[in-house]
Parts: C-alpha cells; structure tokens; sequence
C-alpha cells in the first residue's frame, strides 16, 4: 500500500511536515487557528494603514453599502484598465 495509508485521515493538502510545524508554532504560543491567523491579518492591515495603504475586501461585513460602492468607484477609476486608455 506504500506511504498512502499513512496519509488517512489527514486533511486534503497537509503533509506530515506541516502538522510539525503547526505543533512548533502552538508550543512558542502562537495561535495557529482561523481566528488566530484572522487576528494577524488584520493586524499586519492596521499597519498597513498607519503607512498609508488601505487594503480592503468588498464583502468585509463591517461596511455598509454605501461604502462598499464607494470603494467600488475608487477602486475603477485607480485600476479599471478601460479608463486608463
């Protein structure tokens, strides 16, 4: 059967190698759940802003829809490519 039964029950794409490394990181107390990684993320955005730069998802719940649009409008008129003929 070769090193496939090995592999049962693991979760599509993760190796040996990377469940290692998750336990590493959770041993030196770093949150490796989604929550963690979300908190992380949204960290490295705040600095981010603190420097200028604005990342944003369009369908962040936090924003209504007249900030989603607005968003949307400066979004194509910096990077549509149509209107920057």
């Amino acid at each position: 059967m070769g090193s496939r039964g090995k592999d049962k029950g693991r979760a599509p794409g993760a190796t040996a190698k990377s469940g290692k490394l998750r336990s590493s990181l959770a041993r030196v107390g770093i949150d490796v759940s989604a929550e963690g990684m979300a908190r992380r993320r949204d960290a490295a955005l705040g600095r981010g802003w603190e420097n200028g730069i604005l990342v944003v998802r369009l369908d962040d719940p936090r924003l209504t829809w007249p900030e989603k649009e607005l968003l949307k409008q400066i979004g194509g008129k910096l990077y549509d490519r149509e209107s920057a003929d």
